[in-house]
């Protein structure tokens, strides 16, 4: 089958999925390559959602559900969770300890219990637990990866790091703690350079067979200056690729799955370390079940707490009650006043730190006991009275069963209001947008063993080994990213830490884009503590950037909250979910230590890409241990000169591991900023609109100064 040369690079969604091949019985036909853009997408309805224009949640997670989601990751790290939460006699210990939380009332209590006893009755044969899933969700694993396989992936590891063969980040940057020991953006797809083979395969057991068929990759259409940097803030990388390995399933049923194709960056010699990788796929495939999305705008979970919109408490009083009192003096209602302003101004402040009442502060005068001698200096007592309130004002926060009923959100009837007379649209001072009545939300199982068994997975595969030293006692961990470029599809990671030794705990930490115009979905226009108050009630912390008239309103991402990363645990989560790790540092500080794991990434399997089933290996390393082996004797030992000589026989499509690192550098460049703008830029942005400030002056509120002279301007990230 003769395929034209890629015909653009227009990104355009097909009226239906493209018949993409990348096997050994047709001619190559995935983007980039037998006539298919690079920048290629399918419908939403026809793949897994990931970043970059995927899915967004339709509100922000309240902060009252943040909070239950946090309480509910907590406990499962507990060794014997699922044992206490259906224990009687531990309840009420869990429940003591629940309760002193920010946030965790008695409802939000109930509703975790319910759904973490849930969560117990199946965990013993699951063997995993999802955690933070409000739309999206990451799934976490003490145990579903046995301890012989944790070790047998530490010590062909341990093997493969010794060997020359390994990745030359760790000896070109010894000061460096995060040393990447197979790194992804090594020996990538290069356009215009590697070599492919355009139908056959390149085959573990004889790596350059078929070399002599081997075509240079072809090159994106030249695009003009405009058209490529449009492509670059797209996130679309017109110079590289990944290089995902081929997995195929055995057997009929199961997860249990074979590498068909080398590992980019592990030589297939390394066979144990294969066996091991094998494994941990395997184990990961479940975990992706339960994360991936499919439907685009309403995510796997719907919402806990139910947002109808934002009231406050207490009541406002009546200032002209109160100031028409004040001018009485004498009178009996001048007296009750007094009385009334006393009990109120006695009132400890809302303390927004702890949700609750806290301490008594200074007002304008000493005691309530001088209200009347405060007056006769013609104060006014409505001032007063204001004063006290503005202290004691605050957002409620919504409850879950507000709603719905636990039972009703867990089988996914999310639409009736049981509880009209607690929480209705009526009775909300700042309202949120009219929902569909009719809404439902419809639960949905993925199980890519079933839906892609005779087709297999793509996979990607990093190993990184954080190397603490007492000359570097600590890493300060990752910046906000998502794994990969759009051209790499990927929809879903799974990271296992096999090796933790003598470094303090880490942790990732996770955020979600939403979808939110404050404009729709709030009342609040032309007031500015309206707008805090919804910030509040919808954890949004970006307050310096959603004022009105600001002209670069803050992006629309909510920060989830952040698992732990314990040796031995497998996380996997939606490549939709920015996320970053936490740094760790030395706990003795006289001894080495580390960090070590395992990323693995899945190409959408709806999509196939060029892989390195197609791509000759182009680490020149490679090349000469495969000439050895063909001429020389086993065991004979290759002076280095006779090694360099058959190097020198390469072509120009092969790397030696320095120029291995100069095109890492060249791609790591492109995808910091792929990254920078995706993080900064994403789809979505907090938009309030306010027509008394022009858009190009800063809000003269903004202008204030703080006690220590910055303004928030300056204090902010602005």
């Amino acid at each position: 089958m003769n395929h034209p040369h890629p015909i653009d690079c227009i990104e355009s969604p097909f009226s239906f999925p493209p018949p993409f091949e990348n096997g050994t019985d047709a001619s190559l036909f995935v983007p980039g390559f037998g006539g298919l853009p690079v920048k290629l997408e399918l419908h939403l309805e026809d793949r897994f959602t990931r970043a970059t224009l995927g899915w967004a949640q339709d509100l922000p997670t309240t902060t009252r559900e943040l909070a239950m989601l946090t309480l509910m990751d907590k406990i499962t790290d507990r060794p014997n969770w699922f044992k206490e939460v259906l224990d009687e006699k531990a309840i009420p210990k869990l429940r003591e300890k629940a309760l002193g939380q920010k946030l965790i009332s008695t409802k939000a209590w109930e509703w975790c219990l319910l759904e973490l006893q849930d969560k117990a009755r199946v965990f013993p044969e699951d063997k995993r637990t999802l955690v933070y899933n409000t739309g999206a969700g990451i799934c976490k694993s003490d145990t579903i990866v046995d301890e012989g396989t944790r070790t047998l992936l530490k010590e062909s590891i341990a093997v493969f790091m010794d060997s020359t063969l390994a990745a030359h980040d760790q000896r070109r940057h010894p000061a460096q703690p995060m040393n990447t020991i197979v790194d992804p953006m090594m020996y990538p797809l290069i356009y215009g350079k590697s070599l492919y083979l355009d139908g056959g395969a390149v085959h573990v057991a004889d790596l350059f067979g078929f070399i002599s068929k081997a075509k240079v990759a072809p090159e994106p259409r030249s695009e003009n200056e405009w058209n490529r940097k449009q492509s670059d803030r797209a996130g679309w990388s017109l110079n590289h690729q990944r290089l995902p390995c081929e997995a195929e399933f055995t057997g009929d049923t199961g997860t249990e799955v074979r590498v068909t194709s080398y590992i980019n960056g592990i030589h297939p010699g390394f066979e144990t370390l294969y066996g091991a990788i094998e494994k941990l796929i395997s184990h990961s495939i479940k975990p992706w079940n339960d994360v991936l999305i499919k439907d685009q705008r309403r995510g796997r979970t719907p919402a806990r707490v139910k947002m109808y919109g934002v009231s406050c408490e207490p009541e406002t009083p009546c200032w002209r009650k109160y100031t028409d009192a004040g001018k009485k003096p004498g009178t009996a209602e001048y007296y009750t006043a007094i009385q009334e302003a006393k009990a109120y101004c006695d009132l400890p402040d809302w303390d927004a730190s702890i949700e609750s009442y806290g301490t008594k502060s200074s007002s304008m005068y000493k005691t309530t006991d001088d209200i009347e001698g405060w007056l006769e200096k013609g104060n006014c007592l409505g001032f007063l009275m204001w004063e006290q309130h503005d202290r004691l004002v605050h957002p409620v926060h919504p409850e879950p069963s507000d709603a719905y009923s636990y039972q009703q959100w867990k089988t996914g009837l999310v639409s009736e209001e049981i509880c009209k007379e607690n929480l209705t649209r009526s009775n909300c001072q700042y309202k949120c947008p009219d929902l569909d009545p009719s809404f439902n939300h419809e639960f949905y199982n993925v199980n890519l063993q079933d839906t892609f068994r005779n087709k297999g997975l793509q996979i990607i595969v990093k190993i990184v080994n954080v190397k603490l030293t007492p000359e570097n006692p600590d890493f300060r961990g990752t910046h906000w990213h998502i794994e990969g470029s759009k051209n790499d599809h990927i929809v879903a990671n799974s990271l296992y830490v096999f090796d933790s030794t003598n470094a303090t705990a880490s942790g990732i930490s996770f955020r979600q884009e939403n979808d939110i115009y404050l404009d729709d979905h709030c009342d609040v226009k032309d007031d500015d503590e309206a707008l805090e108050d919804v910030l509040t009630v919808f954890a949004i912390t970006d307050k310096e950037h959603i004022v009105p008239g600001y002209p670069c309103e803050a992006p629309a991402l909510q920060e989830l909250g952040s698992v732990g990363l314990p040796e031995g645990r497998l996380i996997a989560w939606p490549n939709m979910l920015h996320h970053h790790l936490h740094g760790v540092e030395l706990i003795d500080k006289d001894k080495a230590g580390c960090l070590s794991y395992v990323v693995l990434s899945l190409v959408d399997p709806y999509y196939r890409i060029c892989s390195t089933r197609n791509v000759v290996p182009q680490d020149r390393r490679w090349w000469a241990e495969e000439a050895i082996i063909a001429a020389i004797p086993p065991g004979m030992i290759v002076p280095r000169e006779i090694v360099d000589h058959i190097n020198s026989f390469t072509g120009d499509w092969q790397l030696n591991p320095t120029e291995a690192e100069e095109v890492k550098e060249r791609m790591t460049e492109d995808y910091e900023r792929h990254r920078d703008l995706l993080m900064n830029w994403p789809a979505n942005r907090y938009s309030f609109s306010h027509s008394d400030y022009n858009m190009f002056d800063v809000p003269p509120f903004l202008d204030m100064r703080y006690a220590d002279g910055r303004s928030k301007v300056e204090r902010g990230r602005v």
